[in-house]
């Protein structure tokens, strides 16, 4: 569509429906209707109106399932065991054993998810669009 600063705006087009069928990469496309979804890839050898195939890297959905349920549940767990066992934090936080298996508990599975956050950025950040053909 438009090249400004080394990066083009690709306008990528809505498929067939047997198409769609075999893509299985992303609902986007479909959702957007008639516009196509717009990305941003590298411009090196591109001209405004050219007609390119684009790869778009996808992270295994199993990364998905350890990063965002696994994680935070074995680390949430594990805070929560620690918490009630471990009488140094109890006694540093002034709490029981329950209320030092929850602050514990808590506190790693939102460490955890901010984890998984970070990464998935990090993920984007590596793995852009990019032209094939």
């Amino acid at each position: 569509m438009r090249i400004s600063g080394g990066r083009a705006a690709v306008r990528i087009d809505p498929r067939p429906e047997e198409d769609r069928k075999r893509c299985h990469g992303c609902t986007v496309c479909r959702s957007a209707g008639d516009l196509g979804l717009v990305l941003s890839v590298g411009a090196a050898g591109l001209a405004e109106g050219d007609c390119v195939k684009v790869a778009v890297p996808t992270p295994s959905p199993w990364r998905g399932i350890a990063l965002v349920l696994a994680l935070p549940l074995a680390l949430g767990m594990a805070g929560l065991l620690g918490g009630a066992a471990w009488a140094g934090f109890q006694q540093a936080t002034g709490l029981g054993p329950e209320g030092a298996a929850l602050v514990l508990g808590g506190g790693l599975g939102l460490a955890a998810l901010a984890l998984a956050v970070g990464e998935e950025r990090r993920f984007a950040r590596r793995h852009q669009p990019r032209v094939v053909a």
